[in-house]
């Protein structure tokens, strides 16, 4: 998927950890533009710290015991 900048800020939002993580192959074994890859990675990041928080929170969240 080839995106002008706009596009891709446009797009980030809607797509999952695994879509952006393709993306981010994709833009690292071809085109390697700076920005574009940073800014993939930024949308990768946040994503990935989304997901293992919900993680911990699920995992807290079966472990409390009473009293």
């Amino acid at each position: 998927m080839k995106l002008n900048w706009r596009d891709l800020n446009e797009t980030l939002p809607q797509l999952s950890e695994a879509q952006v993580h393709d993306m981010l192959e994709a833009e690292k074994a071809g085109p390697r533009r700076m920005t574009t890859l940073i800014r993939l990675h930024q949308r990768l990041t946040a994503l990935r710290a989304q997901r293992e928080r919900d993680e911990i929170v699920r995992l807290a969240a079966t472990d409390k015991q009473p009293g």
